[in-house]
């Protein structure tokens, strides 16, 4: 697949039902997950090397926190090898049901066909 496959696929998954699990097939083995910063939920790494450890992610987030709304702006390509998209969320914690948005930048790199690195840029 091209990075503009790969980026139009992701984000119309995304925009039709805010759902990843649809969309392993996209990554790399050994991609790269990087957050701005640890800690969501609790003791959560900054970092997930490899698909294992960023599924295993995805589902802590999921326990922790359930998806209300999505909006995703882009994907904005870059060169031959990036894309990077805006996303709005809004979700609800599932301990102490309070609502919290984040919005934030995800930078996506592509190399032989699959997503290799994510980079998410948030405050």
């Amino acid at each position: 697949m091209t990075r503009d496959d790969i980026a139009t696929e992701l984000v119309d998954t995304l925009r039709r039902d805010g759902e990843t699990a649809e969309l392993w097939h996209l990554y790399s083995p050994d991609v790269v997950s990087v957050e701005a910063r640890a800690g969501f939920p609790p003791g959560e790494p900054r970092v997930a090397m490899g698909i294992t450890d960023l599924k295993a992610r995805h589902k802590r987030h999921a326990e922790a926190a359930e998806l209300v709304s999505l909006e995703i702006g882009g994907p904005f390509p870059h060169g031959d090898t990036h894309f990077a998209l805006h996303l709005k969320a809004s979700s609800r914690d599932r301990e102490t049901n309070e609502l919290g948005e984040i919005e934030e930048i995800a930078v996506y790199q592509v190399a032989n066909g699959a997503i290799v690195r994510e980079e998410f840029y948030y405050s």
